[in-house]
């Protein structure tokens, strides 16, 4: 089996509005794909007809009862990935064009952007503090330094992963000091089948790709649950800070999944077309506040918050 080596360029930009408060420094683990192999979580259902399995444990938000919508400026029209950084301030990124955005939601308008490298197909972000990570939807990962210093460093790093994996979500487990990079569209792991789903794994400590995956997402098993359920295809993950639980975005779907760290599926859980009709990226504050952002899909883009019951 042939993969694309590691590629590493250094670039400089100069910050376009003014310069991040904090300096953003990246170290990104080096992939190895030594013994690597692939294992199915398995996935425990108590009823068909119930969307969360354990009824004992209610969704900790309402999803029909945001805090608050806001409407998008028109730069983020395609928003594909946002985190959470720091106050009001989060992280987003968006599938055109290579350029990150610091959008305050208290003041609603972007306060900083700056460009880290040129068009491209960039699918999810995630803050691990110090450290900023972007995803791109051929698996290929970039790094930023010297933010503060107005004289930017990236480098980019390609991996195993192509563009039959579609990659477009990205996480951070807090826990376990990992990255979670979760695949829209085939399987690495070609076994599997074409309706499965895998969300991949990086240790930061040891700087290299783990031999197991994290989860793997079936088709058949989610339609156990609900027989109505359209092919999951994730968007985006998180992990909540409270209870643990990992938050699987699936826009084309229109729906959200809810894994315990075993992958157990805790919820099953529809969006509102009308308020999410292509819910792409999706991130929790430290207060376990929950975010998710959707493209303009012939509306406007927006970002509405959820509070934490």
């Amino acid at each position: 089996m042939k993969f694309k080596q590691t590629q590493m360029q250094n670039l400089k930009y100069p910050l376009t509005t003014v310069a991040f408060s904090t300096l953003i420094s990246i170290f990104l683990p080096k992939l190895s794909l030594n013994n690597f192999n692939h294992s199915h979580v398995n996935v425990l259902f108590d009823s068909p007809q119930a969307l969360a399995l354990d009824m004992s444990t209610p969704f900790p938000y309402q999803l029909d009862k945001p805090d608050w919508v806001q409407t998008l400026p028109s730069k983020l029209k395609e928003i594909s990935g946002i985190t959470y950084w720091q106050g009001a301030l989060l992280l987003c990124i968006q599938d055109e064009t290579g350029r990150i955005y610091a959008y305050n939601f208290k003041k609603e308008r972007i306060t900083v952007e700056f460009p880290f490298a040129g068009s491209g197909d960039y699918e999810d972000i995630a803050w691990v503090d110090p450290v900023l990570y972007v995803l791109r939807s051929d698996g290929d990962l970039y790094q930023i330094k010297g933010l503060a210093e107005f004289d930017t460093q990236i480098q980019k790093f390609e991996n195993f992963l192509g563009q039959e994996q579609d990659t477009e979500g990205l996480g951070f487990d807090k826990t376990r000091q990992e990255l979670l990079i979760a695949g829209k569209g085939d399987a690495f792991n070609a076994d599997l089948g074409s309706n499965a789903k895998e969300v991949y794994r990086f240790s930061l400590q040891q700087e290299e790709l783990l031999s197991q995956t994290r989860f793997t997402i079936k088709q058949e098993e989610l339609r156990k649950l609900d027989p109505d359920a359209k092919t999951f295809k994730p968007s985006g993950i998180a992990r909540n800070p409270k209870d643990g639980n990992f938050y699987i975005l699936s826009g084309a779907s229109q729906s959200l999944l809810v894994l315990d760290d075993q992958g157990a599926i805790v919820h099953l859980l529809d969006l509102d077309k009308d308020l999410f009709p292509q819910a792409e990226s999706i991130c929790f504050d430290e207060e376990a506040h929950l975010f998710i952002a959707t493209e303009a899909s012939g509306k406007k883009p927006r970002l509405a918050r959820f509070s934490y019951r």
